[in-house]
């Protein structure tokens, strides 16, 4: 598969710190990326997820709660 021009994007951004999360509640990180060019990728009809979401926590046990990630995906977004 040749992969068209018009959809570059950039590197994933780093994820977000995890926003909502309890001791009891998980929480959603979000990491993002941009196309190149948008223009050129609207006009490709390039359909590149744009972001992406994850499941995180925090670990309650830690005196200063830290939060631990999950490698688990929980969802894509465009």
């Amino acid at each position: 598969m040749i992969h068209d021009p018009r959809c570059l994007v950039s590197m994933w951004t780093d994820w977000s710190s995890c926003s909502n999360a309890t001791c009891h509640q998980a929480g959603i990180q979000i990491r993002t990326r941009m196309y190149a060019d948008k223009r050129a990728a609207m006009s490709g009809h390039c359909s590149e997820r744009m972001e992406e979401q994850r499941q995180c926590t925090i670990d309650c046990n830690d005196n200063q709660s830290k939060m631990k990630e999950k490698q688990i995906m929980i969802g894509y977004l465009n």
